[in-house]
């Protein structure tokens, strides 16, 4: 069984995407069960548009 570690910082804004945004949380976690099932084969996953100004307000 293949186990996943977060640096304090991720795992922190995990949690708030499952607190306040239920659809984010749904995309990360779709990922990271991608990544966990096939961790040579990234490229396989689906890409998801990412507005950086959104995560740049949201983070400071």
């Amino acid at each position: 069984m293949r186990s996943i570690e977060f640096v304090p910082d991720a795992f922190y804004e995990y949690q708030r995407w499952i607190e306040t945004d239920r659809r984010i949380e749904l995309k990360i976690g779709d990922l990271i069960r991608d990544i966990l099932r096939n961790p040579f084969f990234i490229f396989i996953l689906k890409s998801y548009p990412v507005n950086m100004d959104t995560i740049l307000l949201n983070y400071q």
